[in-house]
């Protein structure tokens, strides 16, 4: 093999182990922001976490950062899992998460959907991560 062939495949190889790196950073970020945080209410992560123009799109409607820090105190989480994740990276500053949900939970005390799909989009600011708009529908009956 040429010395250009064996760089040439070098820099494939660690193009392909930094994007599953990057994937794999991603994951858990959305897990850790989006649903540990919810489940133990951890407030200043979700407030450092969160861009400012978050948007929210469920269900019951379209809410903001402000709407969604008001409503995780009232929601209490039993368990949830994630499952059969997709990421796209639209730019190196820009990722698409999708993944199906299984949770058990109560907002208000009154039980939500179990099985959802979900989405998140993130963005790179100022060297940091943070969600910019997350989606939940809930899976229909089979």
């Amino acid at each position: 093999m040429t010395r250009y062939a064996e760089s040439l495949v070098l820099l494939l190889a660690f193009g392909i182990l930094h994007g599953q790196s990057l994937r794999d950073d991603m994951i858990e970020l959305e897990k850790r922001v989006l649903w540990e945080a919810v489940k133990a209410k951890k407030m200043p992560l979700l407030k450092e976490r969160i861009a400012d123009d978050y948007m929210e799109v469920s269900d019951n409607g379209i809410f903001t950062k402000a709407d969604v820090l008001e409503t995780v105190p009232e929601i209490q989480v039993t368990d949830y899992s994630l499952t059969d994740f997709r990421t796209v990276a639209l730019n190196k500053d820009a990722y698409v998460i999708t993944y199906k949900v299984e949770q058990h939970w109560t907002y208000k005390g009154q039980p939500g959907p179990v099985h959802m799909f979900a989405s998140s989009g993130w963005a790179r600011r100022t060297g940091k991560w943070y969600v910019v708009f997350h989606q939940e529908i809930t899976e229909a009956e089979k």
